[in-house]
């Protein structure tokens, strides 16, 4: 064999071997690659199969949640950095809220039970001071409602039978407020639960009548009066003359006239009193029936004044003896502390406006909408409603067949409440505080009147104004041995129309 091609076997040789580790060297990283994807398949596998096992868990232990219930999750605090923001929530006592913490100490969230504002100045409600979103959320805010009540009345606070009750119901809590109740300390209300009296009266005012919900409302919070903005006169339109000449006449040019128009918030009260020495048991079983008639009281005057109030010398002349269906007893009939007095109500208004009608000829839906058209253009067309007294409504307007009754209404049914029926698309609205003791002349002048009357009005042209929510406070009157309960509420009602402006119509003489 010559030296070359030794030299050539040799090489071949060679590249063969290098060829032959090469794929050996590939075939070992291949492995190794192989062996590191099936441990992440297996590591993969076992970790769905963890969160798998958990979800079972959970679904087994934990009652189903609906849909209302599940919003009490909007109480649950779960940002550790915007609960020490807020003062932190291990001082319950002082801060109305419960925190749940881990072994290792992590909090797993707090229940916000009271309004709080956070350091970055935005605020949420909380689970007693919001409006209820389920059932068992209405009943909680009530029970502490009246174990606050008891408390505030008694001279030496002790509430054990209420305390039971909010324990009690704090065990039937849905899931994710009852966890975080769960390793709270005994006495649970007593150690978590603020001795705060809460709007709950409030929450029961704002259905207890129908006509008040008919009329918007707008807050005044810093002032006793409301002030409003009005344009009395707009831009107008002019003829333009064509250009003559290098230097023509300039276009005529027209203002804009504004207004202020500026009403009163006015204050109005319940005062009540109560024996010191109620006990427990006592105060708890009277307070229902006293939060009804706080409830009715305000409701009701205020219907009362929406309906016939009247301000400086009231046009129903013999105010002193008017008790409208006997509600208000003979004490304090048109006084100066009458509640009738407060503002100018939807019957002086039509008086003031001259829009009224004797309609004993007329007691038809025709009649009806001739009522409905007296009113000013565009008001016939606004949000227009018929408020009726029972005696019409039944006797009268029932039996229009033009009427369509609740039967008929389906679900537009409740687009106003306590609505009763509609006649050409308005709402009726029944009252009592139309009552059937009036004059021919539409007033209550003596005591001798036989007919009743009904009123169209365009609700957009009318506001309840409010300084604040009602309010309920108790003092202790320790020379009487007595508390008085005082519940106030700062409102008014009032038009923003000028003073001459058809948006009410009264039909008397039914």
């Amino acid at each position: 064999m010559s030296d070359q091609n030794f030299s050539e076997s040799a090489e071949r040789l060679n590249k063969t071997i290098h060829d032959i580790k090469t794929e050996q060297k590939a075939d070992r990283e291949s492995l190794v690659k192989g062996t590191a994807k099936f441990d992440k398949a297996v590591e993969e596998l076992r970790e769905n199969q963890k969160r798998f096992e958990l979800a079972q868990k959970a679904s087994r232990s934990e009652p189903n949640i609906g849909a209302d219930e599940r919003a009490l999750m909007k109480y649950i605090e779960v940002d550790e950095e915007r609960i020490r923001s807020s003062g932190g929530v291990n001082n319950v006592h002082t801060k109305g809220r419960r925190a749940h913490s881990r072994a290792d100490g992590v909090s797993n969230g707090a229940v916000r039970m009271r309004y709080v504002e956070y350091a970055d100045g935005t605020y949420d409600k909380g689970l007693l001071d919001d409006d209820p979103c389920c059932e068992w959320q209405a009943e909680l805010q009530q029970l502490v409602d009246t174990r606050n009540w008891v408390r505030a009345m008694q001279s030496n606070p002790s509430t054990p039978q209420c305390n039971r009750q909010i324990e009690q119901h704090l065990r039937s809590a849905p899931a994710p407020i009852r966890k975080l109740f769960s390793d709270s300390v005994s006495n649970t209300a007593d150690n978590l639960i603020p001795d705060v009296t809460l709007p709950r009266l409030e929450m029961e005012l704002r259905a207890a009548r129908r006509v008040e919900a008919l009329f918007q409302t707008v807050a005044s919070p810093n002032s006793g009066t409301i002030t409003l903005p009005f344009l009395s006169t707009g831009l107008r339109l002019y003829k333009a003359g064509a250009p003559a000449g290098d230097d023509p006449a300039q276009y005529t040019a027209s203002t804009v006239v504004t207004a202020a128009r500026t009403h009163t918030i006015k204050k109005t009260a319940v005062r009540a009193q109560l024996d010191e020495d109620a006990l427990e048991d006592t105060i708890i079983a009277s307070m229902p029936m006293m939060r009804a008639e706080i409830v009715s009281a305000i409701a009701d005057g205020w219907e009362d004044i929406i309906i016939n109030g009247d301000t400086g010398t009231h046009q129903d002349t013999s105010l002193g003896s008017w008790d409208p269906r006997s509600r208000w007893g003979s004490s304090g009939l048109g006084g100066t502390g009458d509640h009738r007095r407060v503002d100018i109500g939807l019957r002086a208004r039509a008086f003031d406006v001259s829009n009224t009608n004797d309609g004993s000829g007329s007691k038809t839906a025709a009649g009806a909408l001739a009522a409905l058209g007296s009113l000013d253009s565009p008001h016939a067309f606004g949000r227009t409603v018929f408020i009726v007294s029972p005696e019409y409504l039944v006797e009268n307007m029932l039996g229009f067949d033009e009427v369509e009754t609740v039967d008929k209404l389906g679900p537009t049914a409740t687009i106003v409440t306590g609505q009763l029926a509609s006649l050409y698309g308005r709402p009726v609205v029944m009252t009592e505080f139309l009552t059937n003791d009036l004059k021919d002349t539409g007033l209550f002048t003596d005591t001798d009147g036989t007919t009743t009357g009904y009123l169209v009005v365009n609700t957009d042209r009318f506001l309840m104004g409010s300084r604040r929510a009602t309010s309920v406070e108790l003092a202790k009157d320790i020379t009487r041995g007595i508390f008085n309960l005082v519940a106030t509420r700062r409102a008014t009602f009032f038009s923003f129309d000028s003073s001459s402006k058809k948006n009410v119509r009264f039909e008397f003489k039914l």
